[in-house]
């Protein structure tokens, strides 16, 4: 995947995405589970760039780095993007 969306009715919060390609295991910290962004400061519909490159992950996690100024954090909807969803630039 190229792009993760994030639609959130609590902006603000930061996170992280993590990726991997075989089946996640039950505990963390785990070495099969690489960053394929930095941290992000997440707003109401925002779109993150991924690292991953050609790599075929199958799993993903949103790893809520920091809550921001609120006590919790809603998810309403997380998007993969295969293809970047951000325009290309013209030179």
């Amino acid at each position: 995947a190229r792009d993760l969306r994030i639609t959130t009715s609590t902006p603000g919060f930061q996170a992280t995405i993590y990726a991997r390609s075989s089946p996640p295991p039950t505990h963390w910290p785990d070495s099969g589970w690489k960053a394929v962004s930095g941290s992000h400061t997440v707003s109401a519909r925002d779109t993150i760039s991924l690292s991953g490159g050609s790599t075929p992950y199958r799993y993903y996690l949103v790893w809520i780095t920091g809550l921001g100024s609120q006590q919790m954090v809603d998810l309403n909807e997380v998007t993969l993007y295969q293809e970047s969803t951000r325009p290309e630039r013209t030179q």
